[in-house]
């Protein structure tokens, strides 16, 4: 439950961070449907090739129907793929270096 949570909390914090930044100005309810129609996306038992594809058409469609046109919905919606590749490395650099930077000397 804990993960999961975290993981929901998680892409919605980034998918707000990412519709800022590309100027789409979404309230906290639009940014709860795209986070929760993303995320039931995962959901849907399709194979794809590494994933890529499932995830993408419904984040685009569902910022579509938020009246973003298909190119920004098709930016953003592999922004957050990217950085979903991305997370597990710059995470592991974040830790790799917290350790060396607070590394007790004796």
């Amino acid at each position: 439950f804990v993960f999961s949570f975290v993981r929901w909390l998680f892409s919605g914090l980034m998918l707000l961070y990412i519709c800022y930044s590309l100027n789409m100005n979404f309230q906290f309810e639009q940014t709860l449907y795209l986070t929760t129609g993303m995320n039931m996306a995962f959901i849907i038992p399709l194979q794809t090739i590494g994933g890529i594809g499932l995830l993408e058409s419904v984040l685009a469609f569902l910022l579509s129907l938020l009246g973003q046109s298909i190119g920004e919905a098709s930016t953003t919606a592999i922004s957050i793929r990217i950085l979903w590749f991305l997370m597990p490395f710059i995470l592991g650099l974040v830790w790799f270096s917290s350790r060396k930077l607070f590394r007790k000397s004796y």
